[in-house]
């Protein structure tokens, strides 16, 4: 998982008002957030009502297989590195990310899915795209998507 993805939710978070003190806990592994019904709510985000790559669909909801580390480093946001198998804490914000996949709609594009609950509850859903250049990974601003769950 490229840094750039924790970095750009950490400036996001604190631009909603997370304070740079409050721990937020961070699955260590890529989860299986890509759904139909997550998908559908990107589509909807972007406004986009075309016909689905089908592969790609595919290809997009295989990411979910195999789990890929996250690396938590210090930063501006207090991380928390935990396990998803481990003991969750009831009053500390979740951060989960997907693993990177290219969008089976519109122009493509790759990105991740962020999902930040508490306690599992309350799910706020985020795209955060993402771009190589000369070896190098961005991501761009994180995007609320309107995904319920």
């Amino acid at each position: 998982m490229p840094p750039a993805v924790i970095d750009a939710m950490c400036m996001r978070l604190r631009d909603e008002g997370y304070p740079r003190e409050q721990v937020i806990d961070v699955i260590n592994t890529t989860r299986p957030l890509i759904t139909p019904q997550s998908l559908e709510a990107l589509a909807q985000a972007q406004f986009y009502r075309g016909r689905v790559d089908e592969s790609a669909l595919a290809a997009a909801a295989a990411t979910n297989s195999t789990p890929l580390p996250i690396a938590v480093s210090p930063g501006s946001c207090s991380w928390n590195g935990i396990s998803a198998r481990g003991p969750h804490h009831n009053d500390t914000m979740l951060l989960e990310l997907s693993a990177p996949f290219t969008l089976p709609f519109s122009r493509g594009g790759q990105g991740v899915l962020a999902r930040v609950s508490l306690a599992n509850e309350a799910a706020t859903w985020y795209w955060i795209a993402i771009g190589s250049r000369n070896g190098i990974w961005v991501a761009g601003r994180p995007m609320p998507i309107g995904l319920h769950d």
